[in-house]
């Protein structure tokens, strides 16, 4: 159990050191880095090789793709624009917002792991990221919505945003169970052993 704890204690802590995001520029060079924001007119990012200095801004028309540490990948392509009113061949945007949340949302990931093995450790301190992070709405960047255009219409981006959270919410709780249940496990197999 000992080995146990300090080996995902050693994970825990040299796995984000090694998380770098890659931008793609449209003219072929490639920048390591991490990325601060994406709006919808620019890229800020720092260099990955100084963490700690200065942020750097590239025009979001300059940028072909950015591959993310946590493996989503957004590509900026140009897409003809949408009327932000209607979209075409779509009758109900807010059932199509969520259906495609289910589909394309997969950002939970981070929040739900890092619940897991605290919980594992120690589900009653887990509870605090539990509830953090399953009341957090996802980030903009981590929506990994399929056309940038659909969630400039509202009634799609709400169906979006809410399922999205919605599937954020219980994949942390249901990871947080997990965690309980390992721990619960082990808790149970040590007590075994020394009765």
């Amino acid at each position: 159990m000992k080995h146990l704890t300090t080996t995902i204690l050693f994970l825990w802590t040299i796995i984000p050191c090694q998380a770098q995001d890659l931008i793609i520029k449209k003219s072929g060079d490639t920048v390591r880095a991490k990325i601060l924001d994406v709006n919808p007119a620019e890229v800020r990012y720092m260099k990955f090789e100084q963490s700690n200095g200065s942020s750097y801004v590239l025009l979001k028309s300059a940028v072909k793709q950015i591959s993310y540490s946590n493996g989503v990948v957004d590509s900026f392509v140009a897409i003809a624009k949408v009327n932000t009113d209607t979209l075409p061949g779509i009758s109900d945007p807010y059932k199509e917002g969520r259906r495609d949340a289910r589909k394309y949302y997969t950002n939970y990931r981070t929040a739900s792991l890092s619940t897991l093995f605290t919980s594992i450790l120690s589900p009653e301190i887990a509870l605090i990221p539990a509830i953090a992070c399953g009341s957090k709405e996802p980030k903009e960047r981590n929506l990994g919505y399929p056309n940038p255009d659909f969630m400039k219409n509202q009634t799609y981006a709400k169906g979006y945003k809410q399922e999205a959270a919605k599937i954020k919410q219980s994949n942390v709780w249901r990871y947080w169970c997990a965690g309980l249940i390992a721990n619960l496990f082990f808790v149970l197999a040590t007590f075994s052993k020394s009765h």
